[in-house]
């Protein structure tokens, strides 16, 4: 099996789809629906890259990135937030609690398995 993912979306739908081409890339993937629950998972268990949604209820994808870079062993993990939010302003927030890269949804799934292959390879 490839590398640990951990997916954190609210929504059902993205989360499934992502889930699924995930798993047919050979990733090991774990889902949560929040925020919370992202960090959370992260605190008991190791993974190799975060993706998550900015939007969220109970914490968002910025909130839980800049806790996620607070843990041991998440200092330098690749985190991707993906959004529907094209405003400047929300990226730069993101980038600056530790977001790895910012990419807009709807993303397909071979632009998306690329970035993650290049995060996971150091480019």
């Amino acid at each position: 099996m490839g590398a640990k993912i951990l997916v954190v979306e609210d929504s059902e739908v993205v989360q499934s789809a992502a889930t699924m081409v995930l798993r047919q890339a050979r990733y090991q993937v774990m889902a949560a629906s929040n925020g919370r629950e992202g960090l959370l998972a992260a605190q008991r268990e190791s993974f190799d890259l975060v993706l998550s949604d900015l939007m969220m209820p109970e914490m968002d994808g910025i909130e839980m990135t800049s806790a996620l870079r607070g843990l041991p062993g998440y200092a330098n993990t690749p985190i991707i937030i993906l959004t529907t939010e094209a405003r400047a302003l929300h990226a730069k927030r993101a980038l600056e609690a530790g977001a790895s890269v910012w990419l807009l949804k709807p993303i397909a799934g071979e632009p998306l398995l690329r970035s993650i292959h290049n995060l996971l390879n150091g480019n």
